[in-house]
């Protein structure tokens, strides 16, 4: 059990709670958001590929190296696909 000692402390639970519940907000916000992307591009070329070029941005960052949680992203678009078309 954490015992709080100081009201920084009370503060800095808040705030980390409030960080922790927006980003898994955004994350099923953004799996949905990839989930409907695959699904209206059914017939696009190289489906997985394109989808992963559209959502750049939350997976690599201007130096091309992955952003922290951008290979689980990547993974969840590769995954995705393979559950709605069986390819």
């Amino acid at each position: 059990m954490h015992v709080i000692r100081r009201m920084d402390d009370i503060y800095l639970m808040r705030w980390h709670f409030k960080i922790e519940k927006e980003s898994k907000k955004m994350n099923k916000e953004l799996k949905k958001a990839i989930l409907i992307w695959l699904y209206e591009n059914e017939e696009r070329w190289q489906r997985s590929n394109s989808c992963s070029k559209e959502f750049r941005e939350y997976i690599y960052n201007k130096e091309g190296n992955f952003l922290i949680g951008g290979e689980d992203i990547l993974n969840f678009i590769r995954n995705a696909d393979k559950l709605l078309y069986g390819q």
